[in-house]
């Protein structure tokens, strides 16, 4: 959603995101996550909307470390 942070942006969704992600608790307090996404613009028109142009199809992923005390 563009919540203003683009100023000339399009209001309402205007990106769509699918993720997935595994996580593994490899000791009791640590879980080690890997994941991966896609965003896809809904309705980006960036000749009207100067801000849209960073709305692109992307691929996306990347891994995490949780240390929970």
């Amino acid at each position: 959603m563009d919540e203003g942070y683009i100023a000339d942006g399009h209001r309402g969704a205007n990106n769509f995101v699918l993720k997935t992600e595994l996580s593994y608790f490899f000791l009791k307090y640590a879980e080690l996550t890997a994941y991966a996404g896609y965003n896809l613009p809904i309705g980006d028109d960036p000749v009207r909307y100067t801000g849209d142009t960073g709305l692109d199809e992307f691929f996306w992923s990347g891994i995490g470390l949780s240390w929970y005390f």
